[in-house]
């Protein structure tokens, strides 16, 4: 006997403010999508329990691909922070 499996069911494409379950034993407990890159990079913050930024990095899009969105923080897509530059001497 032999299940079809057809098209097994995907997560949509990560998009910015995405957030995943990390893996591993370290401080990082979730990653949360800061920007996506050419060549379907996703650059990520490491969150914490508390919601502090521990780590960073950078994945393909194709790492998160079966892994299960827990959350979005929406908001993210429309931020604009501006930048008080230092006076130059």
């Amino acid at each position: 006997m032999i299940f079809d499996m057809g098209d097994a069911p995907r997560e949509p494409e990560p998009v910015v403010g995405d957030v995943y379950l990390a893996k591993g034993p370290g401080r990082t407990r979730y990653w949360i999508v800061l920007a996506r890159g050419g060549n379907d990079t996703l650059h990520m913050a490491g969150l914490d329990a508390g919601g502090c930024i521990v780590s960073t990095a950078s994945y393909g899009c194709h790492a998160m691909e079966f892994r299960k969105r827990v959350g979005r923080c929406p908001e993210m897509q429309g931020w604009r922070l501006p930048i008080a530059w230092e006076a130059q001497s």
